[in-house]
């Protein structure tokens, strides 16, 4: 039976961090998460991207709303903006391919809880890669993604636990960043995180 279903429903839209560091691989340079923060009473979680002082790209994982109980389902983002993001002169860049893993909870829990993908718009997209992998782990995976890989991408899933509270997702990320330009750098950004699901006081 395939698990892993897009969503086509109205009304949704399109703990530890890896080490900061820089390595070659492929003529790109790889970066880990240089800082992470938490944002909007826990609902956000920002992974930042620094090639030096030059702030490279931000992955931010979104929890669109709280749930009343930890087994209801919730709607969860995930979002890759790239640039300093501060209003300063920066090179135009596009994301060339992506691979995203989650499970919820990220270990032990089987089955863990059920991940849905919403069909992205905002252009024409290449083909994905949506399966289960290794230990139930959810991936989507797209390569070429250059058309609709300028400016900012987003990901629009639903996460519905199975009986099981998903008190924590797992996310493993991978992303191909290329800045425009003769001299333009290449980048492959890698972070392992978890995010903890808010859910609302009593």
């Amino acid at each position: 039976m395939n698990r892993r279903r897009f969503l086509a429903v109205a009304g949704l839209s399109a703990t530890a961090a890896t080490t900061a560091g820089c390595s070659t691989v492929g003529g790109r340079t790889e970066l880990g998460v240089d800082e992470e923060r938490l944002d909007d009473e826990g609902s956000e979680r920002h992974l930042y991207f620094r090639d030096g002082d030059e702030r490279v790209a931000v992955l931010s994982l979104d929890q669109m709303n709280a749930q009343a109980e930890p087994t209801d389902s919730f709607r969860f983002r995930l979002h890759i903006q790239h640039g300093s993001g501060a209003g300063e002169p920066e090179r135009e860049g596009v994301v060339e391919r992506f691979r995203f893993d989650l499970r919820a909870p990220p270990a032990s829990v089987n089955p863990p809880a059920e991940i849905y993908l919403q069909a992205p718009g905002g252009g024409r997209w290449p083909d994905f890669t949506f399966e289960e992998v290794e230990d139930l782990w959810t991936r989507i995976e797209a390569d070429d993604t250059r058309e609709v890989g300028s400016g900012t991408m987003t990901l629009s899933l639903l996460v519905d636990p199975v009986g099981v509270p998903a008190d924590e997702v797992g996310v493993r990320a991978s992303v191909d960043l290329a800045e425009q330009g003769f001299d333009g750098s290449s980048y492959r950004l890698e972070a392992t995180t978890r995010f903890e699901p808010v859910v609302e006081s009593a």
